[in-house]
């Protein structure tokens, strides 16, 4: 998981050789709207995934508003927030 207080962005990062086995996401990118900050330059390389129960990877912009693996039943659509600039 990177970020959550993002406000400094994330730039020149380099993710290699890791294993997530049985989490809710595998790379989880997250931030709250009017944070700021830029995320740039990420490179991947050598990642294994096995029973991740949601996405492999999430750019989550919204962070807070949602659980990003939905419990049986709960809705999947985004929610409802309103635009900002």
């Amino acid at each position: 998981m990177i970020g959550s207080e993002m406000s400094g962005g994330v730039r020149n990062m380099i993710v290699r050789n890791c294993t997530f086995q049985g989490t809710d996401v595998g790379l989880r990118f997250k931030t709250a709207r009017g944070r700021g900050g830029m995320v740039e330059n990420i490179w991947v390389d050598g990642i294994t995934m096995t029973d991740i129960a949601g996405q492999a990877i999430l750019f989550d912009m919204y962070y807070m508003a949602k659980d990003p693996v939905p419990q049986t039943g709960e809705s999947v659509a985004p929610p409802v927030i309103a635009a900002q600039p």
